[in-house]
């Protein structure tokens, strides 16, 4: 798939294709973040622990590494991911509400160094 336009635009777009998708095969972190984030589940081929990591707290593992395909765990996840899309998905929100909050807390805490320790 070819993009073409202003990198907004581009963004966008992507991001509704994901969200279109029955599932998503990556060795990408950012398509697998990109299919997550609209509730579709990811297969992830591992480029290092990132996207393993990324996955797990879905209850999602990788298809093997992008030196080591494990095409018997890549066909059994791409099966899965297809016929438990509704069970993927309550997982999905739920991880996706957690993600948010700690995103949250994150934003707050880094706001709390920039302003310096509470003047009296």
């Amino acid at each position: 798939m070819i993009l073409a336009g202003r990198k907004k635009e581009n963004m966008c777009e992507m991001r509704y294709l994901c969200g279109c998708l029955p599932a998503i095969v990556s060795s990408r972190l950012h398509l697998l973040i990109l299919g997550l984030n609209n509730l579709v589940p990811g297969v992830g081929i591992a480029r290092g622990s990132k996207i393993e990591y990324f996955l797990s707290r879905f209850g999602l593992v990788t298809a093997g590494t992008t030196d080591h395909l494990d095409l018997p765990r890549l066909t059994e996840s791409v099966d899965w991911a297809l016929a438990h899309r509704d069970e993927f998905r309550l997982r999905a929100e739920t991880v996706r509400a957690e993600l948010l909050a700690d995103l949250d807390k994150a934003a707050a805490l880094l706001k709390q160094v920039l302003n310096g320790p509470p003047h009296n």
